[in-house]
């Protein structure tokens, strides 16, 4: 539960058709009304998770194929996790940065139809906070040929929400 100043809060992550943008939708009624969404990245997204800690900073992590030059794999592009977080609300979003230390490739040997049916390792992915208000993630990698889960914690020292 958040007890910065924009608790009460629902927030939802989604992403057009062609895997090009992620946008954060916001109520602050309970979800009665929705505010315009915020654009969260850019480029060759998809499966955008969000979370909010106890200070109220939203944060939203994603699959990104914008390192691979390789465009003629299309959505067998291989990808990196990417993350960024709001200190307003869900409104503005830090510069994002990259969490994991390798690039998964969905298409291999190893991972077989998974690697061409989920080419962003299906839905095991996920996002949380920690007690200390750091995010957690959880994402389906298969930068050794296979599927496997991943973690990394993101903290965000001196982001506080306003």
């Amino acid at each position: 539960e958040s007890r910065g100043p924009y608790r009460d809060r629902i927030y939802w992550t989604c992403w057009d058709r062609a895997n090009r943008t992620i946008y954060l939708f916001r109520s602050e009624d309970g979800g009665r009304s929705w505010a315009p969404p915020a654009v969260v990245a850019t480029g060759s997204v998809q499966n955008a998770m969000v979370a909010v800690n106890r200070n109220g900073v939203v944060g939203v992590a994603w699959y990104d194929a914008r390192n691979d030059p390789r465009g003629y794999r299309g959505t067998f592009r291989c990808q990196h996790i990417f993350f960024t977080a709001s200190a307003d609300g869900g409104r503005t979003f830090l510069p994002d940065v990259r969490v994991s230390s390798a690039e998964n490739c969905p298409d291999t040997l190893g991972n077989g139809e998974a690697g061409r049916r989920w080419v962003a390792g299906g839905d095991y992915f996920g996002l949380a906070t920690t007690s200390d208000g750091a995010f957690r993630l959880l994402w389906t990698d298969s930068r050794d040929g296979r599927y496997q889960l991943r973690t990394a914690t993101v903290g965000t020292e001196g982001v506080t929400a306003k």
